[in-house]
């Protein structure tokens, strides 16, 4: 029995990965379908791999549609970005008080599994503390929402 196809998000996370087989979408793809893409690359934090895609031509595009990825791209990255700064200012913080901490997620996922980590962007960022300090870090992550857990 041969497998159905490749869901074209999985396709889209193993580009330039070394050894990877898996064929792109013919594209390029229809609105509806690019819809689709664009939704599930971006619940899936998966938007610079889709710009990557895009920019080394595996993954042809309409122009809109490249627009489009450009915008979400550029608000994804730069969310990644502003979700780093808070993370290093309240590690900062963190050291300051003598709280030891790690950060298991978000920039810490991407500087170590990922050969080019500012393809993979993230919205979250995790940091594990001793129990008895997690009101305290808490409080020093500042404003309430946020995307720190």
């Amino acid at each position: 029995m041969r497998p159905g196809p490749v869901p074209p998000t999985v396709a889209i996370a193993s580009h330039g990965l070394a050894g990877s087989r898996l064929d792109m979408p013919e594209g390029p793809l229809p609105d509806d379908q690019w819809a689709e893409l664009l939704h599930a690359c971006r619940s899936q934090e998966l938007l610079g791999y889709l710009a990557g895609a895009v920019a080394a031509g595996t993954l042809a595009v309409t122009d809109a549609q490249a627009d489009e990825l450009d915008v979400l791209e550029a608000e994804s990255a730069g969310l990644s970005l502003l979700v780093e700064q808070r993370l290093v200012t309240l590690a900062t913080s963190l050291a300051a008080a003598g709280i030891d901490y790690r950060v298991v997620d978000g920039p810490a996922r991407c500087q170590l599994g990922y050969a080019d980590a500012c393809l993979r962007h993230f919205e979250t960022v995790d940091i594990v503390v001793e129990p008895g300090y997690v009101k305290l870090a808490t409080a020093m992550k500042g404003a309430p929402g946020g995307h720190f857990r």
